[in-house]
Parts: structure tokens; sequence; C-alpha cells
């Protein structure tokens, strides 16, 4: 899961009893294009650069449909 606060997140998704399954199925990072905001060793722990699996996936795939919908459907 890339997020752009997952170093906040991610903590508070571990501690929770009602995740405690999903621990070994869920991985959190921040998105590629936050990481760069964050500071040094919070990119470090949860950078998507740092994460298995996550490959050159910056995160912002979401963002760019939303981007493209909001042209169609307004709110």
């Amino acid at each position: 899961l890339l997020y752009d606060i997952a170093c906040q997140f991610g903590p508070h998704l571990q501690k929770h009893e009602y995740t405690k399954d999903l621990k070994d199925f869920i991985r959190v990072a921040v998105n590629k294009f936050h990481g760069f905001a964050h500071e040094y060793k919070c990119s470090q722990l949860w950078g998507a650069h740092q994460t298995t699996g996550v490959g050159d996936s910056d995160g912002e795939g979401c963002e760019r449909v939303w981007a493209l919908l909001k042209t169609i459907v307004h709110s």
C-alpha cells in the first residue's frame, strides 16, 4: 500500500489488534513522489524504494486516474 503518510499510518496499522492477521500480507510505504518531502530517516524506513515488491511503481497511479475522471465527472 503506497500512501502519502505511510510513515504515520504504518505504525498505527501495526499496533491494532484487528489488523494482526494482515501484517504478513500488507506492506505500507510512502509513495515515491511524497518520499522526497519527508525527512531522511522517514524515507529510509518507509520509502517505496526500500520496500520489497514495489518495483518501479511510483504509487501515483490512482491519482492519475482521478485526474482523468474529474474532467468527465464534476463534483
